[in-house]
C-alpha cells in the first residue's frame, strides 16, 4: 500500500472503479474479499471518487464477463480514469493472455491506470507495459496451475468412484444441502427420491410407445413437473418446478446413472485429461431401471433418430419413407372414407406431396391405400430376410458368439471384485496401524482401484452379452415358426419399426383396379447398416464362404 502512496498518480474528474471480482460465490470470505473491502478506503486515501463494481464469474474470458465488458466501454468513453483491484491478475487469467492485451490496450489508449496496493500501472510508460506483461504471465501460469491440480483431483475421485454429478437429477436428491448456495454439502451423498424415481420409471415405460414429445405432453397433463433442482434453473425459471419439455425426456432416457451407473470422463476435452480412459462404477441402491430397459431405449432412440419428427409414432406406418413412384417426392397421408358393402369407413391413403400442394403441374400424382403399401412390402422383406441375407444363418453364429462366456466365469470375477475390495479395506488398516508408509499405501491402492475396474468391465460385458444371446434366441423362435406369418400378424407399430430398419425410403407401384390391386416395390433405398450387412451376405454366398 506505502509503495502505491508514493507513486505519483494522475487525478482529474474522471472515477476510479473499484473491480472486484471472485470466479465463484464460494470465495467470498477468503483473503482476497475482505481485502477488497479495504480498497475503497485505499481509493479516498490517493484522492479518487470510487464507485464499487462487484463480479461472480471466472477470469478466463470476458465473454462471460458482462461487468468487466460494461467497465471497458465506461473507459471508452472517458468515464473512468483508473481501475483499483486486490491483485493484476484479478483482471484476467486466461490461459492464452489475450483478454489481458485488450484490457491494457484499452487503459493505455484512454489514460486509464491500474492501481493495486502494491503499484500502480500507466501504460503510457514502457516499463509498466513491460511488467503488464509478466502481471498477465504470472495470472496465466497461476491458472494453469490451479487446473491441473484441480483436474488430477477429480480424476483421482473419479477413479474411486466418489465423483458424484454437481447437482441431483430427476430421481435423486442430496442428503445434504449447503444452506447458503443451495448446492450440495461437501459430505453429501446421492439418495433416492422415490416418488420422483416413479416418474422416472412412468418415462422410460412411456418412451417404448410415445415419442419424446408425446411423452412430455402426457407427464403435464397428468399433473407431473420437472423440479428445477440446479441452482441455475431456480435463477432462470424464478420457480421451483417447470412444465417439462422433449428435451428432458431425451436428457433422462440417455443418463445411465438410472441404471445405478456413475461414469465420469467419456467426453473430456481438456488437455488436462488426455489418455485418461473413462471410468464407471456400480451403486445398486441408486438404480431406478434395468440394464435391459435402458438399452431398449437407447436402442429406440437411435432408430428415431433418422425419422422426422413427425413421422415419429405417426398413426400412417410409412410415413417419411414412401416415396410417389412418378416424381420421387415424399407423399403426404390422409384418411378417405370409403363406402364398401353399403357401410363406410375411414381408409389411409398416401398422395403425393406435390400434387397434393401444387398440382398436375408439379406431377400427375399418385394416391395409394395403406393395405396396398403393406401388400407389396411383405413379399419383398421375406425375399430379402430369408433368401438374400440367410438371416437364420447370421442369428446362429452370433447366438455362438455370445455364448461363449459362461456362468463359472461370471461368479469368478464377482469373486476377483470381492477380494479386490477385501485387499482395498486390509490396506486402509494397515495404514492405521502404521505398517505401510503413505507412498507405497498410494501405489498400491492404484494398483488394486485398476484390478476391481476392469473385473468390473469385464462382468458388465459378460451380462451384456447373456443379453444379446436371449434376444436372439427370441429371433430364432420366430424363425422356427412361419415368418410370413409372423410378419403378417405383427401390430402396426412393430411392423412399422422393422420396416424403417430395412427402408431409408422406397416407392410402390399398383396394377389393377379396385380394393384388391396388386402392387410391387420398384424403387428403394435400403438404411446404410442394413445395405452392408446385404452386401456381406451377397459376398459370402459367391465365394463360397
Amino acid at each position: 500500500m506505502r509503495a502505491a502512496l508514493d507513486t505519483e498518480v494522475r487525478r482529474d474528474d474522471r472515477i476510479a472503479v473499484i473491480y472486484d471480482r471472485a470466479s465463484t460465490a464460494m470465495q467470498k470470505d477468503n483473503y482476497s474479499r475482505a481485502d477488497a473491502a479495504r480498497l475503497s478506503e485505499f481509493a479516498e486515501r490517493i484522492g479518487y471518487k470510487w464507485e464499487l463494481r462487484k463480479e461472480i464469474k471466472s477470469g478466463e474470458n470476458l465473454v462471460n464477463r458482462p461487468i468487466m465488458r460494461q467497465l471497458l466501454g465506461d473507459i471508452a468513453d472517458g468515464k473512468v480514469g483508473a481501475i483499483i483491484c486486490q491483485d493484476f491478475t484479478r483482471l484476467s487469467r486466461d490461459e492464452d493472455g489475450i483478454d489481458g492485451r485488450i484490457i491494457r490496450q484499452a487503459c493505455r489508449d484512454n489514460g486509464c491506470l491500474i492501481i493495486t496496493p502494491d503499484k500502480t500501472y500507466d501504460f503510457t510508460l514502457d516499463v509498466d507495459d513491460d511488467l503488464a506483461d509478466i502481471g498477465f504471465l504470472i495470472g496465466k501460469i497461476q491458472k494453469r496451475q490451479n487446473l491441473k491440480s484441480l483436474t488430477k483431483g477429480m480424476m483421482e475421485k473419479a477413479r474411486q468412484g466418489k465423483l458424484m454429478p454437481t447437482y441431483a437429477r430427476l430421481g435423486y436428491d442430496w442428503s445434504e444441502l449447503n444452506k447458503e448456495t443451495g448446492k450440495k454439502a461437501p459430505t453429501a451423498e446421492l439418495k433416492v427420491n422415490q416418488r420422483e424415481a416413479e416418474i422416472v420409471r412412468l418415462i422410460f415405460d412411456l418412451y417404448e410407445q410415445k415419442s419424446q414429445k408425446q411423452v412430455a405432453l402426457y407427464l403435464n397433463e397428468s399433473g407431473h413437473r420437472m423440479p428445477c433442482k440446479s441452482p441455475g434453473w431456480r435463477r432462470k425459471y424464478g420457480r421451483e418446478q417447470r412444465l417439462f419439455v422433449p428435451k428432458d425426456i431425451n436428457d433422462i432416457i440417455s443418463d445411465p446413472l438410472y441404471t445405478g451407473l456413475v461414469i465420469w470422463g467419456r467426453n473430456c476435452r481438456s488437455r488436462y485429461t488426455k489418455g485418461f480412459e473413462a471410468q464407471s462404477h456400480f451403486f445398486p441402491e441408486l438404480q431406478l431401471i434395468s440394464f435391459e430397459q435402458f438399452n431398449r431405449c437407447q436402442r429406440i432412440k437411435e432408430q428415431r433418430y433418422r425419422l422426422p419428427g413427425k413421422s415419429v409414432f405417426s398413426p400412417y406406418m410409412y410415413s417419411g419413407m414412401l416415396r410417389c413412384v412418378y416424381c420421387g417426392g415424399p407423399t403426404v397421408g390422409k384418411r378417405h372414407r370409403e363406402r364398401r358393402g353399403g357401410e363406410y369407413s375411414m381408409q389411409k391413403k398416401y398422395e403425393c406431396r406435390g400434387y397434393h400442394t401444387a398440382g398436375s403441374t408439379a406431377c400427375r400424382g399418385q394416391s395409394i391405400y395403406e393395405t396396398v403399401v403393406r401388400r407389396a412390402v411383405m413379399p419383398f422383406l421375406l425375399d430379402v430376410l430369408l433368401d438374400k441375407i440367410n438371416l437364420r444363418h447370421y442369428l446362429e453364429a452370433a447366438a455362438r458368439q455370445y455364448d461363449t462366456e459362461k456362468a463359472d466365469k461370471e461368479e469368478y470375477l464377482r469373486a476377483e471384485i470381492a477380494n479386490t475390495e477385501l485387499g482395498m479395506k486390509r490396506l486402509v488398516d494397515a495404514i492405521a496401524d502404521g505398517a505401510i508408509i503413505t507412498e507405497q499405501a498410494k501405489t498400491k491402492n492404484m494398483e488394486l482401484l485398476e484390478q476391481k475396474e476392469r473385473a468390473q468391465r469385464r462382468l458388465e460385458a459378460i451380462q451384456h452379452r447373456q443379453e444379446m444371446r436371449e434376444e436372439i434366441v427370441e429371433a430364432l423362435k420366430l424363425l422356427n415358426k412361419d415368418l410370413e406369418g409372423v410378419l403378417n400378424a405383427m401390430p402396426d407399430e412393430v411392423h412399422s419399426q422393422l420396416v424403417r430398419m430395412v427402408f431409408r425410403s422406397f416407392s410402390v407401384e399398383a396394377s389393377g383396379f379396385g380394393w384388391e390391386r396388386q402392387a410391387e416395390i420398384k424403387a428403394y433405398e435400403f438404411q446404410p447398416e442394413f445395405a452392408d450387412l446385404l452386401a456381406h451376405s451377397l459376398h459370402t454366398a459367391r465365394h463360397g464362404r
